[in-house]
């Protein structure tokens, strides 16, 4: 191995294991080389101007201080604490410092609502500090208002009175309508033959609140449909098919209140309103919904309406009706749903002690629809004919 001292000159390391010593020719044995021109001035332009520091680049590790002048006192004698007053130590030394609680807040006289079993409790949580939350008075629980239409009274002019409750319908402030609809319903109890020609009207305007989104809007115009049901009893189309088919799909709103308001307009609907028109204005759109609650009410209340009417008179009635129910049936068997499957097997379960019911069966319902209730009817069959040998026994 060389060393180069110089571009001319190379000496051996064997001579620097003689104990000859050397200096650099480029430091000249400082350990550092001197500053040229270049490096100097740039010194002294960076001395010359300095900029302003705007930020420390180093970070304190501290909490900032708090803004508050104000400390909590120190305790030095627990002795002397009050008998209302709980510390709790963190560790056990001499010169620790106790904080003090803060004051216990009073509360006037029928503010809050304490019973006598947990006065006692609630006094021993609150001395040791720890959180309780009370009872406010006022925080009741929200019960829905069961009746939202006014008590009966007698109108004093129900047709001036009428008159104006038919223009503020049109209004487009829902807080109007539904105190005109109120009015209405009010003159229908008493004097149903004012409003009877112009029902139509009173329908379409109902229509329109009914498909409100607000829940108090909807509930007064089923309950107010719930009244005029049983009122007016008026089956004009196609207004009472929409009113009818607007009220099955408020049986599936996610509102509890509104979906029993309107079960309770379409139980007063079959009570009143000719069975014919009640069947056919569910079967039109009850059957092929897509919710299973819809479908659900339509089944049941189809059952309802055999039941009041009578299965002979629907059986030996019109043709048109009886094959409505006996396909409603069927399709009701085969549904997705285990409760609207039900309410389709008591519906034909209700025909089918009839003596003619397999030929009427056959000749109303499809053959596809057949085919796939067949095994049901089989075993619904064999029912029939074990309680008829239970009965001749």
């Amino acid at each position: 191995m060389w060393m180069k001292i110089d571009q001319n000159k190379e000496i051996s390391t064997d001579k620097l294991k003689q104990g000859s010593l050397l200096r650099c020719p480029m430091c000249k044995g400082r350990g550092f080389f001197e500053p040229t021109q270049v490096s100097t001035l740039k010194t002294c332009e960076n001395s010359a101007i300095k900029l302003p520091q705007l930020a420390s680049k180093k970070k304190s590790k501290q909490w900032p201080k708090p803004r508050s002048k104000y400390n909590l006192p120190s305790i030095n004698n627990i002795k002397n604490l009050p008998e209302n007053r709980h510390v709790e130590c963190s560790g056990s030394g001499e010169n620790e410092f106790h904080s003090e609680l803060l004051p216990l807040k009073e509360f006037s006289d029928g503010q809050y609502n304490f019973d006598d079993a947990t006065a006692k409790k609630t006094d021993s949580v609150i001395r040791t500090g720890t959180p309780q939350r009370l009872s406010l008075a006022s925080s009741t629980d929200s019960i829905c208002d069961p009746n939202l239409l006014p008590s009966p009274k007698t109108p004093k002019n129900p047709v001036e009175t009428f008159k104006l409750c038919m223009s503020k319908l049109k209004s487009n402030n829902w807080n109007e309508s539904v105190n005109a609809l109120k009015e209405i319903v009010q003159i229908s109890r008493f004097q149903p033959e004012v409003i009877e020609p112009s029902m139509v009207l009173v329908y379409r305007r109902l229509i329109s609140l009914l498909k409100s989104f607000r829940s108090i809007v909807a509930r007064t115009a089923c309950q107010a449909s719930n009244e005029l049901f049983a009122t007016m009893a008026n089956s004009q189309r196609p207004e009472f098919d929409e009113v009818v088919n607007i009220l099955l799909q408020k049986t599936a709103d996610t509102n509890k209140a509104v979906r029993q308001d309107a079960n309770e307009a379409l139980d007063t609907m079959i009570l009143n309103i000719p069975h014919s028109h009640s069947i056919r204005a569910i079967i039109n759109k009850g059957i092929t919904h897509k919710s299973p609650l819809v479908r659900g009410a339509s089944a049941r209340l189809l059952v309802c309406v055999v039941g009041i009417v009578g299965v002979e008179t629907i059986f030996n009635g019109g043709k048109e009706i009886r094959g409505r129910i006996l396909n409603a049936g069927a399709t009701f068997m085969q549904d997705g749903n285990q409760e609207v499957r039900n309410f389709g097997k008591r519906l034909i379960k209700m025909f089918i002690k009839l003596d003619d019911f397999d030929e009427v069966l056959q000749s109303e319902v499809n053959e596809i629809l057949l085919k796939r209730i067949e095994k049901t009817l089989i075993t619904m069959n064999l029912l029939n004919l074990c309680d008829l040998k239970v009965v001749v026994k």
